[in-house]
């Protein structure tokens, strides 16, 4: 099978499963490396592809790529191998007899809890865009959502009556994720706020997106990272990468590090496999001593002993 149609209908296949616009620019950037090696090996046919090519090709990427990111493509190169082969594409799968890299162990980046303070202080919360932004920023340490999820929620996937947020995550699955009580009176602001925008700004224009531009439209990725850059820029912030997914991993440190556990941390960040959570464990050199100070029995008075 030549390397057009392969690439074809495997980008058929993620469209009809609804995969997002990031994962499909993904498996785009992910098309481009392997084909360029393929040409270089002079191979034009995927059943001439067998674990000794593989195992070349992801030794040259390791020349150049840190270990978390061959994996990724290792696993990219899984999922494409194993949905040639039940679907008949190709009569064998040469992913079988190739060893996952391994990853070495790595610490998840956060925000300090001054950096929290002061990014979350830095809208005029008076204006309407302020407060929006402040409302983003709030939901994202109270839930982890990533960047796609909270770009997509709409009004109707907000309950505030029964403090769920209804998400669809990746590979179109479903979640509910709690409203904690100081998110759910920031968003009962922002919704009144919101209303009140529309009509007086927006001339009664309606959206249905819970995020609104200044001209009452949904929000776009470009828009939601413009926030980050420009609070980044102007309180002169450097060293964590700034961007929806620190603030997603400052959640979820900060849920177990506040005696949250894994397991419920799990459902809330939509992991579908708890090994992917239990990143989150691995806590530095401060947080285990915060971690002792807290929780060591014979230091704290409310243990109980037997």
């Amino acid at each position: 099978m030549n390397l057009e149609n392969v690439k074809k209908i495997f980008m058929q296949r993620c469209i009809s499963i609804r995969v997002t616009e990031t994962t499909l620019k993904g498996y785009e950037e992910f098309f481009v490396r392997l084909y360029r090696f393929l040409g270089e090996q002079q191979i034009a046919d995927f059943e001439a592809i067998d674990e000794i090519v593989i195992r070349q090709y992801l030794i040259e990427l390791s020349q150049t790529m840190i270990s978390v990111t061959l994996d990724g493509h290792y696993r990219k190169l899984n999922t494409l191998f194993r949905f040639l082969v039940e679907n008949e594409y190709l009569s064998k799968n040469p992913m079988k007899l190739v060893t996952r890299p391994k990853v070495s162990q790595r610490r998840m980046k956060t925000f300090g809890s001054d950096e929290v303070f002061k990014m979350l202080h830095s809208f005029d919360t008076n204006d309407f865009i302020g407060y929006r932004n402040y409302t983003i920023l709030s939901l994202l340490l109270s839930t982890g959502l990533r960047r796609s999820e909270y770009l997509n929620l709409t009004l109707l996937d907000v309950d505030l009556n029964t403090g769920l947020i209804h998400v669809i995550g990746k590979g179109d699955k479903e979640r509910f994720v709690p409203i904690g009580n100081t998110l759910r009176r920031i968003l009962k602001t922002y919704l009144k706020k919101r209303n009140e925008y529309l009509v007086e700004v927006c001339q009664g224009h309606t959206c249905p997106s819970l995020f609104i531009t200044k001209q009452g439209e949904r929000m776009t990725i470009s828009a939601s990272d413009s926030i980050f850059q420009e609070v980044k820029k102007n309180l002169k912030l450097t060293g964590c990468k700034f961007s929806t997914h620190t603030w997603r991993h400052t959640f979820a440190k900060t849920f177990l590090l506040n005696g949250g556990d894994v397991f419920t941390l799990q459902k809330i960040l939509g992991h579908s496999d708890i090994a992917t959570t239990r990143i989150y464990v691995n806590l530095n050199d401060n947080e285990i001593k915060q971690q002792n100070n807290k929780y060591n029995p014979l230091d704290n008075s409310k243990w109980q002993y037997y």
